[in-house]
């Protein structure tokens, strides 16, 4: 192949992987997608490479929205308990790191299958925060089900209350 079929199937590519990340985009609501945003901040300020469970779960308790708010309060737990616990169990990364666009890990972009299945079972078109919450909540492992366990937070309880206060139900 030459030179110009080359830079043209990947002049292709690129859209298609534009195209992609524009569609997931659209599939959330603007307030979910104001949280993935809020997570690549924390991610970016705690220097990782990538954005994981534990920066969604921050930006969710950061930005204090119905129904996430109402199933957090009462348990002790703020963005800064849960960033001072995140660095404790991930240990001192290095120098700050931040570039514009961060991938997801592997268990986020699980959860936010999850939480868009999750709206369609709700019939809802859109992914929205608690449906985010509850996608979290499905995950048994890594830092915020760990974090859950140590501290004695159900999350099947979380779950119930998530579901009870929804709007989407």
């Amino acid at each position: 192949m030459d030179w110009f079929g080359e830079a043209e199937d990947r002049l292709t590519q690129w859209k298609t992987r534009e195209k992609r990340t524009r569609d997931f985009r659209d599939a959330f609501t603007p307030l979910a997608r104001k949280t993935l945003d809020a997570a690549l901040r924390e991610a970016q300020d705690l220097n990782f490479f990538a954005i994981g469970a534990e920066h969604l779960l921050i930006a969710l308790l950061q930005l204090g929205e119905r129904p996430v708010s109402r199933v957090f309060a009462g348990l002790g737990l703020s963005p800064e308990t849960l960033r001072t616990e995140v660095k404790r169990m991930q240990g001192h990364l290095p120098e700050k790191w931040t570039p514009d666009r961060l991938p997801f890990t592997p268990r986020l972009k699980r959860i936010l299958r999850t939480a868009r299945r999750e709206a369609e079972a709700q019939g809802r078109s859109f992914v929205d925060i608690e449906h985010l919450l509850l996608g979290l909540l499905e995950e048994k492992e890594g830092v915020p089900a760990e974090l859950f366990r140590n501290l004695g937070i159900n999350v099947n309880v979380l779950r119930d209350r998530v579901l009870t206060d929804s709007p989407c139900t």
